[in-house]
């Protein structure tokens, strides 16, 4: 089913203006191994600048930088399905560290989780969601999908198409999508703009297939850029900054 559009126009008339963004960013940008109160400060301060300058933040955090369910459940002690399970609880520790410091500096910020957490993290609705982003609220999704065997990325992608966001923002290491790790092959080619179709045909790796795969069912351009330029989304956005776009070719032409 598509989404239908809502965004507006932006100035040149040529592309919509992005008011609503899913923001996913890895659990280390919290800090490398737990939680670092630098990392959070710096972060919540960032996100704030953000949501001051008019952008509607839903965020979705990995939980990587406690445990990453994917690497241990190569274990042979721990069921797969189990290994999934305590990765997602990763992520609502990272949300619960995140919207407290939010809260800290006077940046309005709400709490969801895909699955119960006692009654300190209210579950993930929709219309809550929405509601809380239409207010200014940084609305931070932790929990995955509350289902196993799905990546957070996956969990982002099915948020922005519930959430109607206007894109999908992957924070990452390296600046934008490349025909193979640039880390390991300097002659890796970097795109600008690719679509959906080539992402998923050439099975790039910066997101996963399948979160690519819901983003072009729900007609969400993907824009995948450095963490480091995270303080300066809006140009990220407008494209000043380097970041690749994954979209439908009506839009590339």
């Amino acid at each position: 089913m598509k989404r239908k559009k809502s965004a507006k126009k932006s100035d040149d008339g040529k592309h919509p203006k992005v008011r609503r963004i899913v923001l996913k960013i890895t659990g280390e940008s919290l800090g490398t191994t737990g939680v670092s109160e630098e990392h959070l400060q710096t972060l919540a301060q960032k996100l704030s600048r953000i949501s001051k300058a008019g952008l509607q933040i839903a965020l979705v955090i990995g939980g990587g930088n406690i445990l990453r369910g994917a690497n241990l459940a190569q274990s042979k002690y721990i069921r797969k399905f189990a290994a999934h399970q305590m990765g997602m609880i990763a992520t609502t520790i990272n949300g619960l560290a995140m919207v407290e410091t939010l809260i800290s500096i006077n940046q309005p910020a709400e709490l969801f989780s895909a699955f119960n957490v006692g009654s300190f993290i209210p579950a993930y609705n929709v219309k809550l969601a929405r509601k809380a982003l239409d207010k200014g609220k940084i609305v931070i999704l932790a929990g995955g999908t509350g289902s196993p065997f799905v990546t957070t990325d996956t969990c982002a992608a099915i948020r922005a198409a519930e959430l109607g966001a206007d894109a999908l923002l992957k924070a990452t290491k390296v600046d934008g999508v490349y025909s193979d790790d640039p880390i390991k092959n300097s002659k890796a080619k970097r795109y600008d703009k690719i679509t959906y179709d080539k992402y998923i045909n050439e099975r790039l790796a910066v997101l996963d297939l399948t979160a690519v795969k819901i983003c072009q069912e729900a007609d969400v351009p993907i824009m995948v850029f450095n963490l480091s330029n995270l303080d300066k989304l809006t140009q990220v956005i407008a494209g000043k900054i380097k970041r690749t776009i994954i979209h439908k070719l009506t839009d590339l032409t």
